[in-house]
């Protein structure tokens, strides 16, 4: 994963629009915005693996289309470094839940400005999952069904310790600041979450904190 170095480090995005004029307005916006430099590159898979090579960009901005899951899956096998915030005019649940399984970080509706975009672009650069609450909450619920009873019996085999950093993930903490409050390393914390992944079955943080809710095991 590519992470922003330091905050006075400048945000590098892919901007990965199919009509011209929104492509470079947003370009524009974001060269304008302090700590962002930005391209622009329309979505075909070839060209765009071509500038994430040339340009090293930390965040793939991409408009969401019907050839969205090509690009993703273009940008993961070319340019695996790049985390991708996905923009949608109705982010739909089933396109929702395709493009996180390919590895989208974030997804947000078209109709944010851009104070949001760019909070949602620092996050997603600096490592964070971004997704709009209608959406969540629907992937919650569809989740919650689907893996109740694997996540009861998994989670029955979490540590306590591993139980707190599961809620110190959905609080939005991150690694280094929950090894500070549990007083061990962040590559302990790192291990210990891969661990939890394992044992719950779960894809990522943001599926395991999901389940975790629905069960009630953090609040």
């Amino acid at each position: 994963m590519s992470l922003v170095p330091d905050r006075t480090a400048s945000i590098r995005v892919l901007v990965i629009e199919p009509e011209t004029l929104a492509r470079e307005s947003l370009v524009l916006a974001l060269q304008r915005a302090a700590g962002f430099s930005a391209r622009g590159c329309p979505p075909e898979p070839r060209q765009v693996v071509e500038a994430a090579r040339a340009f090293t960009p930390h965040v793939g901005l991409l408009a969401v289309t019907p050839d969205g899951e090509r690009v993703v899956e273009a940008l993961a096998g070319g340019a695996p470094d790049v985390r991708i915030l996905g923009v949608a005019p109705t982010p739909d649940l089933i396109s929702a839940y395709r493009l996180m399984k390919l590895g989208v970080a974030g997804l947000i509706p078209s109709s944010v400005d851009i104070h949001e975009m760019l909070l949602a672009l620092r996050a997603v650069a600096s490592g964070y999952a971004v997704v709009a609450p209608d959406v969540l909450n629907g992937l919650m619920e569809q989740l919650a069904s689907r893996g109740r009873g694997r996540f009861s019996a998994a989670s029955q085999r979490l540590t306590p310790r591993q139980l707190r950093i599961v809620g110190a993930v959905s609080q939005g903490l991150t690694d280094a600041q929950i090894g500070r409050a549990l007083g061990i390393s962040a590559s302990l914390i790192k291990a210990e979450v891969k661990s939890i992944l394992r044992k719950t079955g779960a894809r990522n943080r943001t599926e395991v904190v999901a389940l975790a809710l629905r069960r009630g095991l953090i609040s």
